[in-house]
């Protein structure tokens, strides 16, 4: 009985091992095919960084959370704030969706 659990205790202990080293694919970044690109639509341009901000006719600085876009904006003053929107890519083209369902969609260039 000992040769058998001293052999199979090594086993069981590898096999833990294999199970919690094993780790799920890092979560996307859902700005990833926009990132370093203009974003155009009729009525504005901008360009979210790779370096956590974002310039055009709007500024300011943002993170990724919980697969969102959380933003900061600081100028112009009428749309300061903070707020994190869901972000859907579809081709050429991305959607920012506020919190209360409307959005804006932009080209990527």
């Amino acid at each position: 009985m000992l040769k058998q659990l001293t052999f199979v205790l090594p086993i069981l202990a590898l096999a833990a091992c294999q199970t919690t080293t094993m780790s799920k694919e890092p979560a996307k970044n859902p700005l990833a095919p926009v990132l370093d690109r203009v974003l155009t639509n009729e009525n504005s341009k901008f360009s979210i960084k790779s370096d956590g901000t974002f310039t055009g006719d709007a500024s300011g600085t943002y993170v990724v959370e919980n697969g969102q876009f959380c933003r900061t904006v600081i100028t112009p003053k009428k749309w300061a704030g903070t707020q994190c929107q869901d972000v859907v890519v579809d081709g050429d083209k991305v959607t920012f969706v506020r919190p209360d369902g409307s959005s804006n969609s932009y080209t990527i260039n």
